[in-house]
């Protein structure tokens, strides 16, 4: 299960504390206790200048870098002071975004779901044709989607083999969801005639996006999130924007594929 401790979750949830908004010196200093961190906050005697808030906590995510455990309670930690509390629309945006990049979502209690879950859970195709749509548009900002376009294709994959009655084990691996749903939809490259030169280039066409699937799942998982990493500076920014449009694509093919043998099955 990939961290939500990355560099753009910790940036999002320190805004919130910015310029002295958002809960206490005291609800942080809870959350940081709660996370299992020393907190050797002072409150400033008159005339004198502590820590703000803000700083307070970067520099807990700072201590705590070396120990993704730490600090995914810790995220966990700031999550639980701030649920309930007025957050400016902009911050909640920036977080949600950053945590979509690691493949998380926050329900409405501002609780932690797997992003795929969330697709899979909250209205089946239409949420991923929201998806669908909203990676679209937000091509230009690939680097944030990364993590999203991986969970695209793996809940397209397996919407696609529950339509037909197929659902897959909890613990499949990518490559093998991807490899059951390609047969399923027939563009399996090994069952397709290569006679003609035709069929030659559509076996090929078809491997390039079985290969491209797979290739963008490992670039998900060298992400090293939780290594203190994020996508923009592992990728090349108009790399990133190529795997994102190509997940796009091959979720397109998967969906398009599956509603053409829908209505051929009722023809």
């Amino acid at each position: 299960m990939p961290t939500y401790a990355t560099d753009g979750v910790k940036a999002a949830l320190a805004e919130f504390f910015r310029d002295g908004n958002g809960p206490t010196h005291s609800d942080l200093s809870s959350a940081l206790h709660g996370a299992g961190l020393s907190d050797n906050y002072q409150t400033p005697t008159s005339g004198t200048f502590g820590q703000s808030k803000h700083q307070r906590v970067l520099a807990a995510f700072d201590r705590c870098s070396s120990n993704s455990e730490v600090a995914e309670k810790l995220v966990k930690e700031l999550l639980r002071i701030l649920y309930g509390t007025q957050s400016q629309q902009s911050n909640l945006s920036n977080l949600q975004t950053a945590l979509r990049a690691s493949s998380w979502e926050l329900d409405s209690d501002w609780q932690l779901q797997p992003f795929e879950l969330v697709v899979l859970n909250t209205g089946g195709r239409r949420a991923l044709n929201d998806l669908l749509a909203r990676l679209q548009r937000n091509a230009e900002d690939s680097a944030s989607n990364l993590g999203a376009a991986k969970e695209l294709m793996e809940s397209t994959a397996k919407y696609i083999l529950r339509e037909n009655n197929n659902p897959p084990d909890r613990s499949i691996s990518f490559p093998r969801l991807i490899a059951l749903a390609f047969d399923e939809l027939g563009l399996n490259p090994a069952t397709i005639d290569a006679a003609t030169d035709t069929g030659q280039v559509l076996r090929e066409i078809y491997q390039t996006a079985k290969t491209l699937a797979l290739k963008i799942n490992d670039l998900r998982n060298l992400q090293g999130t939780g290594h203190g990493r994020t996508h923009s500076t592992e990728i090349p920014l108009e790399v990133a924007r190529f795997v994102v449009r190509e997940a796009v694509h091959i979720s397109e093919l998967m969906l398009s594929t599956h509603d053409r043998q829908t209505r051929d099955s009722f023809c």
